[in-house]
């Protein structure tokens, strides 16, 4: 297949300017709907990080209820939700509970980072490293609440996918605990919800109870 650039090079208008930049960025993030998580789709398909990042943009409008103060940009956390896992189309996917390929994930996502966003021209590019970057961050309200909703997606997908990834990993109860901690701050109404799947995953043998 030809490249990207020489096929829109040949169509009847030339691309000029910040424009230019600006379908070559849309061009090179289209990688995201190529990049594949661990987690599977309802129809058995593996979800991919377009998939993924449309499903939590959608999640943030809907939980609104559910956050822990109403003193959130909602429209900001959506933008959070969109933008954060723009960085795999260089970096790749890092299954969470990989930990090995934790010890480099953020080496990784730098260097893309640095790679991605200086497609763009630089005011827009550094405007949404820093929703990005935010995200990471996990610090402001936006960002803890479009965590959590990252968080829930795939908790969801695995309550309804006979636990898919957890069959892959087995985490432990301990380590669930840790990682939907950031539920339990910023959706504390769901923290229920959270704490009973983990209970069906550990019945069904998917989670490890490591509880003493």
């Amino acid at each position: 297949m030809a490249d990207y650039k020489e096929l829109y090079q040949n169509l009847c208008f030339p691309y000029e300017g910040d424009f230019d930049k600006k379908v070559s960025f849309i061009l090179e993030i289209d990688k995201m709907k190529s990049t594949f998580r661990k987690n599977i789709n309802l129809d058995g398909r593996q979800e991919d990080d377009a998939q993924h990042s449309f499903m939590i943009a959608v999640m943030a409008m809907l939980f609104k209820d559910y956050a822990f103060t109403p003193d959130i940009n909602f429209d900001k956390a959506v933008k959070l939700c969109l933008v954060h896992d723009l960085i795999e189309v260089y970096a790749g996917d890092t299954f969470c509970w990989d930990e090995k390929a934790n010890e480099s994930k953020q080496d990784r996502e730098l260097l893309s980072a640095n790679k991605l966003f200086s497609l763009l021209p630089t005011s827009l590019g550094e405007e949404i490293r820093s929703l990005w970057e935010e995200f990471d961050a996990c610090i402001t309200n936006e960002a803890r609440y479009a965590n959590a909703i990252d968080r829930i997606q795939p908790f969801i997908l695995n309550l309804n996918t006979g636990g898919h990834t957890w069959k892959l990993a087995h985490p432990k109860y301990s380590q669930m605990m840790k990682r939907f901690l950031v539920v339990k701050d910023a959706l504390p109404s769901l923290w229920g919800f959270i704490l009973q799947g983990i209970d069906n995953g550990i019945k069904n043998g998917f989670v490890i109870d490591d509880r003493s």
